[in-house]
């Protein structure tokens, strides 16, 4: 078999059947492994330009959630405010690297990363550009979806917030609103993401 009909086949994930995706999986139908039944990719046309203004977005509001502070609180007549970063800090000045490393990695580092890659990628590929590095971006943002975990943060903060309320008084800040926002839109990018159309658009503009 030729390496253009090799690179025309996938592999299912359930049952290791190759199946022909790109002439059967078009715009509007979805392709089922023929053995197993699972789904295998789903035929839609890629809207690079939505997806870039999505993770721009995406990138302005998770930011945003790590410059306001996510809450005001008053504890025995001292007021004070906490955000993502000064948490961290905070973290790291009383000895746990480990929790400090993780929440700045999951709720700042690789959301930031992740979306602005997407943006560059996404740029790219609608204007169909030949930019630098861009394979090499499309395989970071490939990983980089796994390790963006911004909703795992806010069940974290909220188990937090239950304890806190019963000492002090609380005011939810805008940190708090704009990192919920970003929680809705990025689950809907990274929905909207399929890689393999990253690709094929790709190896298309070379």
């Amino acid at each position: 078999m030729k390496s253009s009909e090799l690179s025309k086949l996938s592999i299912c994930p359930s049952c290791d059947l190759l199946v022909d995706t790109q002439a059967h999986c078009r715009a509007g139908n979805v392709l089922i492994c023929p053995r197993c039944k699972h789904t295998l990719a789903r035929g839609r046309r890629a809207r690079f330009s939505s997806q870039f203004a999505l993770a721009l977005t995406c990138l302005i509001m998770v930011t945003l959630a790590n410059t306001y502070p996510l809450l005001s609180f008053t504890f025995l007549g001292i007021p004070s405010s906490a955000n993502i970063l000064r948490g961290t800090v905070l973290l790291l000045e009383n000895g746990y690297y480990l929790v400090g490393f993780s929440v700045v990695l999951a709720s700042f580092i690789a959301p930031i990363l992740l979306f602005s890659l997407i943006c560059y990628t996404s740029l790219s590929l609608s204007k169909g550009w030949k930019a630098p590095f861009l394979a090499t971006a499309l395989h970071f943002q490939d990983d980089l979806i796994h390790w963006s975990m911004i909703e795992v943060y806010i069940v974290s903060f909220l188990v937090a917030l239950v304890k806190l309320v019963e000492y002090a008084d609380i005011d939810l800040g805008y940190g708090l609103w704009c990192i919920c926002i970003t929680l809705l839109l990025s689950t809907r990018l990274i929905q909207r993401i399929e890689p393999a159309e990253y690709w094929e658009r790709y190896v298309h503009i070379r």
